[in-house]
């Protein structure tokens, strides 16, 4: 039976009953499905979520009926080798919607999916909401047209994002970056435990700890690792006492094995990762949403990106914006340094962190522009704010905090 030849099951939501289709295909897009549904769940009991997703979705009461890792896959060349898991996995998602004709659908980035599906559920009748949006304002910007049919609200993390989609006649909601939220801060970086720098190091002699963020898929991590530890021991030669410390995210926390422990680097799991930021006098990080975490501790940061030659070559072909970081993006220009590709070298590397490291009024004019970014993200809880255009929309009349 087809999706839209189950459409005539079809019938009202009882009470505040609600079954949500959720699809997180993502690491990043996992942690905020997850964070969503325990705030819905707070507010309604009694709605349910099944989906695609990973630990963190699971974690938040939803049934995985596809597992993220089946789909997960970095760049363009490297989708190829992935498309039959990739459509057995749509398939099989699309067999459960069909089963269960949830009430709405919550779809978070990973539009080369969500898109396809998103055209099944349009014609079953299913109501749609996008939540984290592709990055159309970066590549492939017909796509707006095609979200503009299947989508009936845009649910924007970014403040550029509201702009773009209502210039393209779009229905959105602007709430803010989820990692922004109310009463948080950057961590303090005084009396903080040296947890990162060896024990036996004298206070006068402590070494400066610099943050290694190599990404949240298998792909990004074997690339950027080698030449960002490469880097760390190149300023260590040259006489500067830092220490590289490793955040390994809990996607790719198997990898941890292949960092070798030593004078010059440490290992951290993704739950350090504030307490390794609040000691970080600098970091190299992965374009993407880490680029933001370390903002939200004013972190002066190297970005780096590492893809397949030919995924780098397409990309050059479609992407038609200034930078690859979200910091430069939202921060509207070259906040901080960009290398990617044949640049992302642990010369490179080492060149731009050495001057974040000796030259402090170029690491605190980076600081000041970090403060800028974040003061864009929104204020207060931007989880809630997503939350409330959710519950509007589904239960239409309810008192649901207005959004701004």
């Amino acid at each position: 039976m087809s999706l839209e030849a189950a459409t005539h099951r079809r019938t009202a939501p009882v009470e505040d009953r609600r079954e949500i289709l959720i699809v997180a295909g993502e690491p990043s897009a996992d942690l905020h499905a997850a964070a969503l549904v325990r705030e819905l769940v707070r507010h309604h009991p009694s709605w349910t979520f099944f989906g695609l997703g990973g630990e963190c979705l699971k974690q938040a009461g939803a049934e995985i009926c596809v597992p993220m890792e089946d789909v997960t896959v970095m760049g363009f060349s490297e989708v190829v080798a992935k498309l039959p898991a990739v459509f057995r996995a749509f398939r099989r998602l699309e067999r459960s919607v069909w089963e269960r004709l949830p009430d709405a659908a919550i779809l978070l980035d990973f539009p080369d999916f969500n898109l396809r599906l998103a055209r099944r559920l349009k014609r079953a009748g299913i109501p749609i909401l996008y939540y984290i949006s592709p990055q159309v304002w970066a590549w492939r910007r017909g796509r707006v047209r095609l979200i503009r049919r299947v989508v009936d609200r845009m649910i924007v993390i970014l403040p550029f994002e509201k702009r773009f989609y209502e210039a393209h006649g779009v229905p959105v909601d602007y709430v803010g970056h989820p990692l922004v939220q109310r009463g948080e801060a950057a961590s303090s970086r005084q009396n903080n435990p040296a947890a990162f720098r060896p024990a036996s190091t004298a206070p006068s002699e402590r070494e400066i700890v610099v943050a290694l963020l190599p990404g949240s898929r298998e792909q990004e991590f074997d690339r950027c690792l080698s030449p960002m530890l490469d880097a760390v021991e190149l300023l260590r030669r040259e006489g500067l006492r830092v220490r590289g410390v490793v955040c390994v995210a809990d996607a790719v926390r198997h990898l941890a094995p292949r960092v070798a422990v030593g004078q010059a680097t440490a290992v951290a799991s993704q739950n350090e990762l504030p307490r390794v930021l609040s000691e970080a006098e600098a970091a190299l990080v992965v374009s993407g949403t880490a680029t933001l975490v370390c903002a939200l501790h004013r972190v002066p940061m190297v970005v780096v990106y590492r893809t397949s030659w030919l995924s780098y070559l397409i990309a050059r072909l479609f992407v038609h914006v200034p930078f690859i970081s979200l910091v430069n993006l939202v921060a509207e220009r070259r906040l901080v340094d960009e290398l990617i590709q044949h640049r992302a070298t642990p010369e490179a590397m080492a060149a731009s962190l050495r001057v974040l490291l000796v030259e402090r009024e170029r690491a605190e004019q980076v600081r000041r522009g970090l403060d800028e970014v974040v003061s864009r993200l929104g204020e207060g809880d931007a989880t809630a704010r997503a939350a409330a255009v959710v519950t509007r929309f589904l239960t239409p009349g309810s008192q649901a905090e207005a959004v701004p």
